[in-house]
């Protein structure tokens, strides 16, 4: 049952964590595209591919960063009780 819970976790926060990137990629894509006046079509494409890839690659380093971090407290906290059982008292 603790596996099913802990699954179910992961998956709300994965869930949760798309989400994020999804509505702050958003946010930035119309904030950025709503500043310029563009003279031609073919710079508007550009500056609108530019900026699509932009915001989602910000979003995503975002959420990469918070797992990773996230990652490396899990991993602290295994190597820290690791060491008080190897550790004589």
């Amino acid at each position: 049952m603790k596996s099913k819970k802990k699954w179910l976790k992961k998956v709300a926060v994965t869930l949760l964590a798309v989400g994020f990137c999804i509505c702050l990629s958003w946010t930035m894509f119309v904030n950025f595209i709503s500043v310029p006046v563009l003279q031609t079509e073919n710079e508007a494409i550009f500056y609108i591919i530019k900026v699509g890839t932009f915001s989602i690659f910000l979003s995503v380093l975002l959420c990469g960063c918070y797992f990773y971090i996230a990652f490396l407290e899990r991993r602290v906290d295994e190597l820290s009780e690791e060491l008080q059982k190897q550790t004589p008292h």
